[in-house]
């Protein structure tokens, strides 16, 4: 609003007073007009303090002076370019020349090369660190595997290094038997000696044995794979092993009575086997002759029915020839083993050397029938100690033959060990239905059975003498423990018992 200020004169009458109130009735309208707009101007003010949208950069006006710049978006662009002067091209000014030396005093030509270089320098550490953290975790992993283990001595190969531990036809269980110590079976089925090769980093290697015992060739033989490829490849699988200060351990392919043919092969494989481990100075044990007869040909009873797999008699024979090469194991494989329940200190089953029998029955005292229907009974010089009790099964029929005792209290959840001597035969070599079983019954407070251990249950023919021990740990609840010793089957039978010691193992 403009204001017209109306002329008033110098004499003071009634007009000139209309002008003077018609002046101040102006005045006090343009007050009031611009008390208005200064509350709208408030308003405006307080909504754009609250507000959070931003202006548009067109709509921003910049009215002081900017060196090299007329309004604000010329200061930016220019601000803009100084930076990529700076970091990209390097600039000239004292802190860009200082930003572009690193912290070892290498000079970069500009900043940017010095953040492309150290990240890329960066990002190949991560790189290496996080290989290095996956290497780590990798031996963590084998750590554990080799704590777990258990063994120094393994086994690696096909299915006659495998065999069937729990029909008893195992290398590594007979041979654990006569070692007295554990034997870890990494043999795999159907393997051939490439596929050894192929494994024998991870399989044996990783997990740091002091020696591994091979057995392979027969199924190359068989798959007609050429001879100097099977001689190369157990060549590189014993390298690998002696670089790993592992000692390798060959045997000869045992004989086969499935195909025949393939026997001459493997003698030739044998000989060749022989001589490699001559020039490398490690030891080869003949397993092809002990086994075979005059012609060539198996042994009869060392394989199951199918004329290649090893029966129990045949893992055992085998399992005799290693044990020659390692030295003889005392009855006490550690001084921690301090307590032989059956030589009296802790005389939880007397007479367990069988040298008692009172009653002149033949029957050892502290001991019972099982079945005794059909079965003789007598004692016999054990040449190892004491005496066997020899359990003879008359009968054809199918029952079982041999003894039992309560063992007494054994203490819950805390590892035993069990040794004893046997020695057994069956008349009739066709029945392949005959089982051998030694192990533990555990009874509750009111002689419920709570659980069971077994020592040895498997199908044999043929055991001839030697010494089995097991380690087993009775459960919670357990007041007293049997163990049963005995054989079943229809065909009549001879089986042997001697020195029966359990003790506390480690």
């Amino acid at each position: 609003m403009i204001f017209n200020r109306r002329i008033i004169s110098k004499r003071l009458d009634f007009p000139d007073l209309q002008s003077h109130n018609d002046n101040y009735a102006d005045i006090q309208t343009d007050l009031t007009d611009h008390e208005g707009r200064i509350t709208g101007a408030q308003s405006d003010i307080t909504t754009h303090k609250a507000s959070t949208a931003a202006h548009p950069a067109e709509h921003v006006t910049y009215d002081g002076a900017v060196v090299g710049a007329t309004n604000i978006k010329e200061g930016l662009d220019g601000l803009k370019d100084t930076l990529d002067n700076v970091i990209v091209d390097g600039g000239d000014g004292t802190q860009a020349a200082a930003a572009a030396v690193s912290v070892s005093g290498t000079t970069y030509d500009t900043l940017k090369d010095r953040v492309d270089t150290e990240y890329l320098q960066t990002a190949a550490q991560l790189a290496v660190t996080a290989e290095q953290i996956s290497d780590n975790s990798a031996q963590i992993v084998t750590v554990k595997d080799i704590v777990a283990i258990k063994s120094d001595i393994f086994m690696e190969g096909d299915s006659l290094s495998v065999g069937d531990p729990t029909a008893g036809g195992s290398i590594p269980k007979w041979l654990s038997y006569f070692l007295k110590k554990p034997i870890e079976n990494r043999g795999v089925w159907g393997s051939w000696s490439a596929q050894v090769l192929a494994r024998i980093q991870t399989n044996v290697i990783d997990l740091r044995p002091r020696q591994c015992i091979i057995l392979v060739g027969t199924n190359d033989l068989h798959g007609s794979e050429p001879l100097g490829n099977i001689v190369y490849n157990v060549t590189q699988i014993a390298d690998k092993l002696l670089d790993a200060k592992i000692e390798p351990i060959f045997l000869a392919v045992p004989p086969r009575n499935d195909f025949p043919a393939d026997n001459t092969k493997i003698r030739e494989y044998n000989m060749r086997l022989m001589v490699m481990c001559q020039e490398k100075m490690i030891r080869f044990i003949d397993t092809y002759n002990p086994l075979a007869k005059e012609d060539g040909t198996s042994l009869d009873y060392i394989h199951v029915a199918d004329n290649l797999h090893l029966s129990v008699y045949g893992a055992y024979l085998i399992a005799r020839e290693v044990e020659k090469y390692f030295p003889s194991p005392s009855i006490y494989q550690n001084a921690d083993y301090p307590y032989n329940y059956a030589k009296g200190e802790y005389p939880t089953k007397d007479n367990c050397a069988f040298t008692l029998d009172s009653n002149a029955d033949g029957l050892a005292d502290y001991w019972s029938k099982v079945e005794n229907t059909g079965s003789t009974y007598t004692l016999e010089d054990n040449p190892k100690g004491g005496k066997y009790q020899v359990v003879r099964k008359t009968s054809t029929t199918l029952q079982s033959a041999g003894i039992y005792g309560d063992v007494g209290s054994l203490v819950q959840n805390t590892v035993y060990r069990i040794e004893f001597d046997l020695e057994f035969d069956i008349d009739n070599k066709d029945d392949a239905d005959v089982t051998v079983v030694i192990g533990f019954t555990h009874y509750d407070s009111v002689g419920t059975p709570i659980g069971s251990n077994d020592a040895l249950n498997i199908y044999a023919k043929k055991i001839p003498a030697c010494t089995v021990f097991k380690d087993f740990t009775p459960p919670v609840g357990t007041v007293n423990s049997r163990l049963l010793m005995f054989s079943r089957g229809a065909s009549s039978l001879t089986i042997k018992f001697g020195r029966v010691y359990i003790y506390k193992s480690k």
